[in-house]
């Protein structure tokens, strides 16, 4: 029987249909919905919600593609598999280990937080924890920011530095401040789902390039430039997501070159700059008059930790402070807070230490599991590693196989910016199991299913 299941549609904003698929996301991910379990029909959902049937459509099926859910026709859509296909020989449910989502582990996390939820309540008076936060950011807030930006060695002025609610609202603060409507965005040809949505939202054009083993392709970018006009350059310059690759500083100061020949903005996504300790100047230490640089603590200190970055020219923040106005809420005061007295007393370095630590261990163990030729490469610590597959394996055949024996990983189809092809590939995300162990026998799954061919495709039901 179809669950009950009704949307909270309050907790984002945006199009119905994406609320709806980030209440699905929200309550999977929570444990609320149970993997295998039957979702509402599409017609009876939107019946429930007042909304279209198309509407609950578009949402299941981005849920699809984001592999939180599966479907067939005539059987419904069930909630990361179907039911049978999550019971093992004993006839009991197979554990599922999620390495869809990229996370980092937060063991290390706890007992800092402990101390300084302490020292918080020691204080005489906490009701401005409670209040809004006004744009763009109390000074106390801005100044922690700058610090920990300038851990990139990057030269940050307080009040060039924009507080928001994470890193992917600011990368949606800085596209909707620069780009308008139908404008091109140019970015990796792979890029983190994220950035396709907050495209989608502001109706804009995305244009990947290739890239190879080091980043973007600066021949590439350039052809991009020449062939329309780009409004930004959206690159990610150290471990980028999916795939793993840092820029050399050549290859960095070529994409500034590119860049001021095209007369264009770069938006440097560093999400993963801190957790790696690149020492390579960032793109924006080169050119920081062309550069809005965007960065949070969610991938290396704690993944609810939600607080992010902007830094940007001074000709650029009001704009950035209209935009965000427009697009969000306030940045909780509280969250920002604990930023604060992190980045104040050292604690943050210490949790990133551990993290870098932890990360490199867990990539090492996937080397060891893995068959040798799969891992793609990754010369700093990092929770996610990229893996090509042999040939005979597509990437979502192998999503859904690995999803019938209890491990979730994410095909590289779900990384595509546009319409251009995608290598055979999936990304893992190393950090979300608790423990190693669990992450040991996920990983030896994987290897088996590597090392063997895929079922016969003819006993697979029809859709």
């Amino acid at each position: 029987m179809p669950s009950t299941w009704l949307p909270n549609l309050d907790q984002v904003r945006g199009p119905l249909y994406w609320r709806i698929h980030a209440a699905l996301a929200n309550d999977i991910r929570a444990g609320r919905l149970a993997a295998g379990e039957r979702l509402p029909p599409h017609r009876t959902l939107a019946r429930t919600l007042g909304v279209t049937v198309n509407t609950v459509s578009r949402a299941f099926a981005e849920a699809e593609r984001s592999g939180l859910v599966v479907s067939r026709v005539g059987r419904g859509t069930y909630v990361k598999g179907f039911p049978e296909d999550l019971v093992g020989v004993n006839d009991g449910p197979v554990e599922i280990v999620d390495l869809s989502v990229n996370v980092a582990s937060s063991d290390s996390f706890n007992p800092v937080l402990n101390r300084l939820l302490g020292a918080l309540s020691r204080r005489r008076s906490l009701h401005a924890l409670l209040h809004y936060c006004p744009y763009p950011g109390v000074a106390r807030h801005r100044s922690a920011a700058a610090r920990w930006i300038a851990r990139r060695g990057i030269a940050a002025s307080p009040d060039q530095v924009i507080v928001c609610n994470g890193a992917q609202e600011g990368l949606l603060t800085s596209l909707s401040a620069i780009a308008r409507p139908r404008d091109t965005i140019v970015t990796e040809k792979l890029n983190y789902a994220g950035v396709r949505h907050i495209a989608r939202s502001l109706d804009l054009t995305l244009r990947g390039v290739e890239c190879d083993a080091h980043g973007m392709l600066p021949d590439a970018l350039e052809a991009a430039c020449h062939q329309e006009n780009v409004a930004a350059i959206l690159v990610t310059p150290t471990n980028h997501n999916p795939t793993n690759a840092s820029m050399p500083l050549t290859r960095r100061a070529a994409i500034v070159e590119i860049a001021g020949r095209a007369g264009t903005l770069l938006i440097e996504d560093d999400a993963f700059g801190h957790l790696s300790d690149d020492a390579t100047p960032t793109v924006t230490s080169l050119a920081p008059e062309r550069c809005i640089y965007v960065c949070s603590l969610s991938k290396s200190v704690a993944v609810g930790l939600r607080v992010g970055f902007i830094l940007a020219p001074a000709a650029l923040v009001a704009s950035l402070v209209n935009a965000l106005r427009v697009t969000t809420s306030p940045y909780p005061a509280f969250m920002a807070e604990l930023m604060t007295l992190l980045v104040e007393d050292g604690s943050a370095d210490g949790v990133v230490a551990w993290h870098r630590s932890e990360a490199q261990a867990r990539l090492d163990m996937a080397r060891e599991i893995l068959p040798p030729d799969s891992c793609g490469p990754c010369a700093l610590p990092s929770y996610h590693l990229w893996v090509s597959l042999p040939g005979p394996w597509r990437p979502v055949e192998l999503t859904e196989d690995l999803r019938a024996r209890g491990v979730l990983v994410s095909p590289s189809d779900n990384f595509a910016v546009d319409r251009s092809p995608t290598p055979h590939a999936i990304r893992l995300s190393l950090g979300a199991p608790s423990e190693r162990d669990q992450l040991r026998r996920a990983l030896g799954i994987i290897a088996e299913r590597l090392r063997e061919p895929p079922p016969r495709l003819h006993n697979l039901p029809h859709s």
